[in-house]
């Protein structure tokens, strides 16, 4: 699995580690061993309100 990038309530927070603190019978391990070739950038969630108010809507896809 390939978690990077993520936040929880504000804070950057390593999703891998945080599984596996919780659930150490059960451990993923990091790096998917492949690279998305559809989606190559992921926006900030913290841009998320703006990003929705500026293309979200009636009229505004494109």
């Amino acid at each position: 699995m390939t978690a990077s990038g993520n936040y929880v309530n504000g804070t950057a927070t390593d999703l891998i580690a945080v599984h596996n603190a919780q659930y150490p019978a059960e451990q993923l391990a990091s790096g998917a061993g492949w690279t998305p070739e559809l989606r190559t950038r992921v926006d900030d969630p913290r841009a998320l309100p703006a990003l929705v108010t500026r293309k979200a809507g009636a009229g505004k896809v494109r």
